[in-house]
C-alpha cells in the first residue's frame, strides 16, 4: 500500500516538474563570422600597436564595450633590464567623422617586469554609456562608435 502511494505521488509530480524547467541557452544565438587571419604579424602590429618614442613601451589591444565602466589596453615593457612602473598617455576620442568627442591625459600606475605585457584597466570617459569602440563588438542597441588616437607621453622606470 505504501509503495502504491509513493508511486502515485511520483507520477503526479512528474509532469509538473517539466513546467518549471528553465531554458539555459540564450535566443537567438548566431555563429560569429571568423576574422580573417593576418599572415604578416608586422601588419597586425601596425593596426593595433603604438610604440613610445624611445621604443621601450608598446600599447595594444584597446577595448571599451558599450556599457562598460572601464577601458582596457595591453601595455608591453620592451626594456630588457628594468620593470615599468607607470606610463602617461594622451588619448583623443574621435567620432566616425574624425571629430573630437573627448580628450584626456592619464597617468597610469603599473608594475610590468622586463619583456612582459599586462592589461591595464582605467575608468571610462563615457559616463552615459552611449559609445563603443569601433574595433570592438558592435552592440545590438543604438550606440555611437568611436575611435582613438593614443600617444605615449612618458614611461617611468626605477633607477639602478
Amino acid at each position: 500500500m505504501l509503495f502504491r502511494a509513493i508511486l502515485f505521488t511520483a507520477l503526479c509530480l512528474l509532469p509538473v516538474s517539466g513546467l518549471y524547467a528553465q531554458r539555459t541557452t540564450r535566443r537567438p544565438l548566431r555563429v560569429r563570422q571568423p576574422v580573417e587571419a593576418v599572415a604578416d604579424s608586422a601588419a597586425l602590429m601596425q593596426l593595433d600597436t603604438i610604440f613610445s618614442p624611445g621604443a621601450l613601451v608598446a600599447v595594444s589591444g584597446y577595448e571599451k564595450p558599450l556599457r562598460s565602466l572601464r577601458e582596457t589596453m595591453h601595455v608591453t615593457n620592451l626594456d630588457s633590464l628594468r620593470p615599468l612602473r607607470s606610463i602617461s598617455v594622451d588619448i583623443v576620442y574621435l567620432d566616425v567623422d574624425s571629430a573630437q568627442v573627448h580628450h584626456r591625459r592619464l597617468d597610469l600606475d603599473c608594475d610590468i617586469p622586463p619583456g612582459e605585457t599586462k592589461m591595464i584597466a582605467f575608468r571610462s570617459w563615457d559616463v552615459q554609456n552611449r559609445f563603443y569602440y569601433v574595433c570592438g563588438p558592435k552592440p545590438r542597441s543604438a550606440a555611437y562608435p568611436f575611435s582613438i588616437r593614443l600617444n605615449i607621453l612618458s614611461a617611468s622606470y626605477p633607477r639602478h
